[in-house]
């Protein structure tokens, strides 16, 4: 196996360096680059020490021969023998003399990969010599690449790997441990993207990871690593106040893992209804995986997917969530990309259900409001909107008909809150609002999808793996840092989120 197939000008040693000094640099796109305040604490943050290999693929197997100098494998995998691809143990491989992708930083980088397999894994480090009550920041840079083929850039709408960065400021070597503080999680393809965290530390020394998450089965499932940082960031912090001991809470009662359950996850959809639903309109391929299981948010029984939020009113109704208004997430930068805001120009005409003509009026409008090409780019707008609940999905025994379809879309998606935008610090992507999601469109890849905004809404209920730029914006929210395992129905502050119960919402792998 190869991940391309050979073509002269990948060649290794000094014609590979030759040609890197020839092809156009990539372009960076997200977050500013961070600058070290203090020394560097990593060993080999360059990755260049240590043995390499000049090609694309090396024989199954874990010898350290396959590791830069200083970096330990880790990894998450399901028993053997494992014939499913589910959570596959990765291969792991020291890149030199390659161009492709064009290393960030000097001749050298860290690569993992599977193949037609998901996978759960990354690399660590113990970093020593640290000062208790100082705050470090630990930064790497990463490029992720995803492909159904062999061929140069993404092609399909399952190429989905996240990528995070994280360290235990406790001290503590599990790469599960709830102690571990990791960035947010960036799915760019075709990329370099800085990822960052920090952290204050209250031990001498620290275990840093990388972390790569192929969710789907495609071809290839490949992330990149190069110039790695641990750097302290600022004087040592002010003594923590006394606080009470911690008590100690019971786990939850595991989840059956049958069907319903995710193990990418580790959330099982356990009420039937959302189970129907789920199955009905577009399954993995609409929502994501869950991403929590059910709680109650505002008299309302919720569950959480990594693109949607599945939600019955006390009438057994089931809906969404608007997880991008107003007084949810009306936010336009998260992860250091940005998307076009609401515009009440074009929320003051949405058209009203019930109303005169509706259901002419809200065809034209979404037809008008979501381009199939934008600005010169082909951005699929409407074909995805209109594509995102099938026939056989909705109607799995027969009948059916496209305007049932197209209510069940709008079902899905809402209706178009904003004009196509580009990025602008990329170019290359477009992006299209709507109530329910945002769709965004990459050039290189040609491919139109939802953004996981779930998984956002996620982070600022739990505060884990919440992203500076949108930390920021949702620090006054009701929803911010609500989740509170152990307090009463699990909520920091109750009073602003009334006849909800939060209760091991948020608690992989468990039921109530």
């Amino acid at each position: 196996m190869r991940l391309f197939r050979r073509n002269p000008l990948w060649s290794i040693g000094l014609a590979a360096t030759i040609i890197l000094a020839l092809v156009s640099p990539i372009i960076l796109t997200g977050p500013a680059p961070v600058s070290a305040d203090g020394p560097n604490l990593i060993r080999n943050g360059t990755f260049e020490d240590g043995g390499c290999h000049s090609n694309n693929y090396n024989p199954p197997g874990l010898s350290t021969s396959n590791m830069s100098n200083g970096w330990d494998p880790w990894w998450n995998s399901t028993p053997t023998p494992n014939t499913s691809g589910d959570l596959y143990t990765p291969q792991y491989t020291k890149m030199c003399g390659d161009p492709h992708p064009p290393f960030k930083e000097g001749i050298g980088m860290q690569k993992l990969h599977t193949f037609y397999a998901t996978h759960d894994a990354g690399f660590r480090q113990r970093v020593t010599g640290l000062s208790p009550g100082t705050t470090y920041r630990f930064s790497v840079w990463a490029f992720g690449l995803t492909r159904n083929s062999d061929g140069t850039t993404s092609d399909c709408a399952n190429c989905n790997l996240g990528k995070q960065v994280g360290f235990d400021p406790t001290g503590g070597n599990d790469q599960n441990s709830p102690s571990i503080v990791w960035s947010g999680e960036d799915s760019n393809n075709d990329q370099w993207i800085q990822l960052s965290v920090q952290a204050v530390v209250n031990s001498t020394e620290v275990t840093v990871y990388t972390r790569s998450r192929a969710k789907f089965k495609v071809r290839w499932n490949a992330s990149y690593w190069d110039v790695a940082e641990f750097v302290s960031t600022g004087p040592v912090a002010p003594p923590t106040p006394s606080v009470a001991p911690t008590i100690q809470l019971p786990p939850a009662a595991a989840e059956p893992q049958d069907d319903r359950y995710f193990f990418q996850t580790g959330y099982r959809i356990a009420d039937d209804r959302i189970w129907d639903y789920f199955n009905k309109r577009g399954g993995l391929r609409t929502f994501g995986y869950p991403i929590s299981r059910k709680f109650r948010l505002l008299g309302k029984d919720v569950q959480l997917f990594q693109r949607r939020a599945v939600q019955i009113d006390p009438s057994g109704n089931l809906g969404q969530l608007n997880l991008l208004d107003q007084d949810v997430m009306p936010f336009n930068t998260m992860n250091g990309a940005t998307f076009p805001k609401s515009d009440p120009a074009i929320t003051a005409g949405l058209p009203q259900p019930g109303s005169p003509g509706y259901d002419t009026t809200v065809v034209e409008f979404i037809k008008n409001r979501a381009p199939e090409s934008w600005n010169g780019l082909s951005t699929n707008f409407l074909t995805t909107f209109n594509d995102s609940v099938r026939m056989e999905n909705a109607f799995p025994e027969g009948g059916g008909s496209d305007g049932m379809l197209f209510g069940f879309n709008i079902e899905m998606w809402g209706l178009p809150t904003s004009a196509p935008a580009l990025d602008p610090t990329n170019f290359n992507f477009a992006y299209l609002r709507f109530q329910r999601g945002i769709m965004h469109f990459s050039k290189d890849s040609g491919v139109t999808q939802g953004l996981l905004i779930g998984d956002y809404f996620k982070a600022i209920l739990t505060g884990r793996n919440l992203p500076p730029d949108l930390d920021q914006q949702a620090n006054q929210s009701m929803y911010y840092k609500q989740y509170l395992r152990g307090a009463p129905q699990s909520l920091a502050k109750p009073s602003l989120l009334a006849n909800t119960d939060l209760t091991d919402a948020f608690e992989a792998g468990t039921t109530r």
